[in-house]
């Protein structure tokens, strides 16, 4: 049978649905779990419900995923602005992964107060790797303010951390991002690996220190 064309749909359309799931999600998770982000995505004339979920004390599992999915499926069935779009998507729920940058408001929200990994597109441009974050802003510019974790010869001279505001696109090509670190290293086992690669040396480890994610827990909805 041929494929039918994907219907489309305008930005603002899609912003209502995603708004829209994004409430019925929040009534099915309980305080142990977050919901950083519900996308409505079309890629390759399929479209595609993604559901992003994180865990509050431990990283989102398999179940978690699973009962999510199983509880969203009959209330997405009865969503009446979704099915008067005439769209056939698949959902999609799961966790976005332990090593990301941190980009939607939400994911932010959700780090305040959480240890992160500062990552510069040039090595060293910041005299720290880690910091809390304490606070940020997206809009105009986008900046964070961190509470950095000093390196040795740095804490020297700054024996008192102050927060410190960081501009997450600064000029003259230096771009700084955030990832999540997740775990907290064991004060013995001294500072916590870069979550990614610094060397070709670090390339070839990066997938022994990577925590998988749990599958996506798909579903699909046609006509």
């Amino acid at each position: 049978m041929a494929k039918r064309r994907a219907p489309s749909l305008n930005r603002a359309a899609i912003q209502a649905l995603e708004q829209g799931v994004f409430a019925l999600v929040q009534s099915l998770v309980d305080e142990h779990l977050y919901v950083l982000d519900v996308a409505l995505e079309r890629e390759a004339q399929q479209w595609y419900l993604r559901v992003a979920l994180e865990g509050t004390v431990e990283r989102v599992g398999l179940d978690d995923c699973e009962r999510i999915s199983r509880q969203l499926s009959p209330l997405l069935d009865t969503f009446a602005p979704l099915n008067a779009t005439s769209i056939s998507y698949t959902l999609e729920v799961g966790s976005p992964g332990a090593f990301r940058t941190l980009k939607k408001p939400r994911e932010f929200e959700f780090f305040k107060g959480r240890r992160v990994w500062v990552r510069t597109q040039k090595p060293k441009a910041l005299p720290f790797r880690y910091a809390t974050l304490v606070d940020f802003q997206l809009e105009p510019s986008p900046s964070v303010l961190l509470l950095p974790e000093w390196e040795a010869a740095e804490k020297a001279e700054s024996p008192v951390s102050e927060p410190i505001s960081v501009a997450l696109q600064e000029h003259g090509g230096l771009t700084i991002s955030l990832e999540p670190v997740l775990q907290m290293p064991d004060e013995d086992d001294g500072p916590m690996a870069s979550p990614l690669a610094d060397s070709e040396e670090d390339v070839a480890k990066l997938d022994e220190i990577t925590p998988e994610s749990p599958p996506l827990q798909t579903a699909d909805y046609s006509e």
